[in-house]
């Protein structure tokens, strides 16, 4: 199958043709075909029994041609975001029991048609954004939902997957722009001291070691993105990939020698060994004259359920004190966001609900995501 690029508001340059990768063939089912042969997303709602419906684009457009304007966040987005999400706003959400947000960031911009308190996943859409460091769109895609296509991840381990494309805005390096997870306040109801440091943490570095992993006052975990990220694609503006497609591992425009035996592009795990290695990174900086493609999928938490899965089984609800999770990329060195999104789950509410009425205030819940303006 192949993947027709739609282009993007990077440069508005003609379309580009790319090979699927091989290893991702679960994608197959997501996507329908249209009159052309090309790739359609498909969006099902099992509501009340409905059948998957394609919602296809009109043909030769670009999701830029389609794209809104771009708003940042008013005063009355930042106080909503700023409280926990109630019952009702998941009782008849698509994504139930999850709600996707945006976080609290004053720099954040997002379409002006978007509703940051409620954006929907799972839809083959993209979520444009612009950031001080970073202008961009997001596909999201979670396993388990009543939004969630059938087949998605067909024959795969995973359970969500985000995939993140734009230009930077600002001379970055490697080392510090990171992804995955932090929080406010301690964790709750943890299992043995001697299973979170002798275990899990050590099993965390062994996935992965370029992980940094904070400890429990405040914890965090967070690595470089270009050495956690399953695939990266560095393209010429115009030629970047369509980001609800599978996309292709290429990072030779940004470093000649990243490549195979002959000459082809450097496979991704390979390329994850090479930037585990600090000093493969140190000194070097993203190009901001590139178009950048991070696809980021996971199988140790199901959004769904709001579990860990790694060696034991673990409740989220029960030991993240009302934090959501989160889908980010952050610059180590100032504290800034590219962007942020959180995950909320029905399990975190009331836990949530609890520790803004300890704060006494209800921002207690965002202040990690709001002390990063």
């Amino acid at each position: 199958m192949t993947e027709t690029s739609k282009g993007s508001d990077f440069n508005g340059s003609p379309e580009s043709v790319q090979q699927e990768p091989a290893g991702q063939k679960s994608f197959e089912r997501v996507w329908g075909l249209d009159k052309f042969g090309e790739g359609l997303p498909l969006k099902k709602y099992q509501l009340n029994g409905l059948s998957p419906t394609v919602e296809p684009e009109l043909p030769g457009m670009s999701i830029a041609d389609t794209a809104d304007h771009l708003c940042p966040l008013s005063q009355d987005d930042m106080g909503r975001l700023q409280q926990t999400p109630s019952e009702h706003d998941l009782s008849d959400w698509p994504d139930a029991p999850v709600l996707l947000t945006a976080a609290p960031i004053r720099c954040l911009q997002l379409q002006d048609s978007a509703n940051p308190c409620a954006i929907p996943i799972n839809t083959g859409r993209s979520i444009e954004f612009e950031t001080e460091l970073f202008r961009g769109r997001a596909v999201i895609w979670a396993q388990g939902l009543r939004s969630s296509p059938e087949g998605l991840f067909a024959g795969e381990r995973r359970k969500t997957s985000i995939t993140v494309q734009g230009r930077f805005k600002a001379d970055l390096l490697l080392e510090d722009i990171v992804t995955g997870q932090e929080f406010a306040r301690p964790l709750h109801n943890l299992p043995a001291t001697w299973l979170l440091d002798k275990v899990l943490i050590k099993l965390a570095k062994r996935i992965n070691p370029s992980m940094d992993i904070g400890r429990l006052a405040a914890p965090y975990l967070l690595g470089p993105v270009v050495a956690i990220a399953q695939i990266v694609n560095v393209s010429r503006p115009g030629e970047e990939p369509d980001p609800s497609q599978p996309i292709s591992e290429d990072m030779r425009l940004f470093d000649p020698t990243l490549t195979n035996s002959t000459g082809g592009p450097m496979d991704a795990l390979q390329r994850k060994h090479h930037f585990w290695d600090r000093r493969n990174r140190a000194r070097r900086s993203f190009t901001k004259g590139h178009v950048w493609t991070f696809q980021m999928y996971q199988h140790f938490v199901d959004l769904s359920t709001y579990e860990l899965n790694m060696l034991y089984c673990f409740d989220l609800g029960r030991h993240l004190d009302g934090q959501p999770l989160q889908l980010m990329m952050k610059d180590r060195a100032s504290g800034k966001y590219l962007f942020s999104f959180q995950a909320w789950h029905r399990k975190l509410l009331a836990a949530a609900h609890a520790a803004a009425n300890r704060s006494g205030s209800k921002y207690g819940i965002a202040a990690v995501a709001a002390k990063s303006l």
